[in-house]
């Protein structure tokens, strides 16, 4: 990128949920300004002009609040603060790692694509990518999105009234969670049935394919507010019938439904489920969830992974470190059960910041608390290594991790 490699704050946020840190930025590099963010991933979000900046940030910081994100939301978030502390200047050099070099430049053509392109054809472009990005419609951002919403919501009103019942088939751990008392966790974007035969079908099989012994179809109610994009007509549109493909998803065969839902959760019936008495996945992968959520395992690969991108990837830094994924057994409530980990080892040491902790024990010992040596399977990687699959998968991982439980 041609320019000073200085970056200057101009803005600064960081919202906190007790044990994990979102942090906001209004940067300029090379006389062009920013948005930034850094939390569970790192991303440079937009480029553009102060003013469109200044704006962006503002509905980056009233977005987490309401935990409209992009994978790095929070639980219940605070601003912690929005003074340019030590740990913002910390975090603000993450962006001038090598390896963020290429998407300097990616929001630059970001930008420019989103205001060049009229919204009829990012709109076709989102029916066709959407699926398998729940995180993520990026055609929300378009300033006619608004407009063309409350044309959604009225057909919505019109065809389904003021309560829109849809339904949906789960399978596999997720369902033994459900049965086992879990709320029905969903993306930020998901998608929904009003046809209760096609979730039913789609509980258990797709095609040919049986998908797992354990499933359930859940039944919910949603407000027309609350969907974006369903297959209704839009009469005041210059293609009435653009949304009409949702009328026949691939997946689910029959109307679909896209909903926003900020908070991940939806309230649920069951309507149907397995009856299969010996549903593996209830007991242990129903477990592991509710010890998960109640203690706050499941931050190994984000802590340890910018331990390690800080301690061991920057010039000067010990390149000597090494990143390990592996396979635990758990103690405690998760006594026996075996599941993915990720923490640090400095030669003979194991150094784990996961939870919040800073610990420091003989990797022997580590190890055999762990029963990591029996179990066998584990991934080390070195700074270039781990540089590389962060570039390539652009998340903390696990990215090569299998376990025997699915864990």
């Amino acid at each position: 990128m041609a320019g000073s490699d200085k970056i200057q704050i101009k803005k600064y946020v960081r919202f906190s949920d007790g044990s994990d840190h979102k942090h906001i930025f209004h940067m300029t590099r090379g006389g062009k300004d920013y948005l930034g963010t850094f939390g569970s991933s790192i991303y440079i979000k937009r480029q553009g002009s102060p003013s469109e900046i200044a704006k962006a940030f503002r509905m980056e910081i009233e977005n987490t609040k309401r935990g409209v994100g992009h994978r790095d939301d929070l639980t219940d978030p605070i601003i912690e603060t929005i003074k340019i502390d030590s740990e913002a200047k910390k975090a603000v050099k993450l962006f001038l790692h090598p390896m963020m070099a290429k998407h300097w430049g990616r929001a630059s053509e970001v930008e420019e694509n989103i205001e060049q392109q009229d919204f009829h054809k990012l709109l076709k472009k989102q029916l066709k990518s959407w699926k398998g990005a729940g995180d993520s419609l990026s055609v929300i951002n378009h300033k006619y999105w608004a407009t063309f919403h409350a044309m959604v919501v009225k057909a919505v009103q019109r065809k389904y009234g003021g309560k829109v019942r849809a339904y949906r088939g789960i399978w596999g751990n997720q369902a033994a969670e459900i049965l086992d008392g879990a709320p029905v966790g969903v993306h930020k974007f998901s998608s929904w049935a009003i046809d209760k035969v096609a979730a039913m079908e789609y509980r258990s099989h797709w095609g040919e394919n049986p998908r797992s012994d354990c499933w359930v179809v859940v039944e919910a109610n949603f407000n027309p507010k609350d969907v974006v994009l369903a297959p209704v007509i839009l009469p005041d549109y210059p293609e009435p019938d653009i949304l009409w493909r949702l009328g026949r998803d691939v997946q689910h065969e029959g109307d679909e439904i896209v909903v926003m839902t900020p908070s991940r959760k939806v309230r649920a019936k069951v309507i149907a489920k397995t009856r299969k008495k010996d549903c593996l996945p209830q007991r242990v992968a129903a477990r592991y969830a509710h010890t998960k959520r109640s203690s706050g395992i499941g931050d190994c690969y984000d802590a340890n992974g910018k331990y390690f991108m800080e301690h061991a990837l920057f010039p000067g830094k010990n390149k000597k470190l090494r990143m390990v994924h592996g396979e635990v057994t758990g103690q405690g409530p998760l006594d026996g059960v075996k599941y993915g980990h990720a923490w640090v080892e400095d030669g003979n040491t194991v150094i784990d910041v996961s939870n919040g902790k800073n610990v420091r024990m003989p990797k022997k010992l580590y190890y055999q608390v762990g029963h990591i040596k029996e179990n066998g399977n584990t991934h080390v990687y070195d700074p270039e290594e781990f540089r590389a699959k962060i570039m390539q998968y652009e998340h903390w991982g696990p990215w090569d991790l299998r376990t025997s439980s699915g864990l």
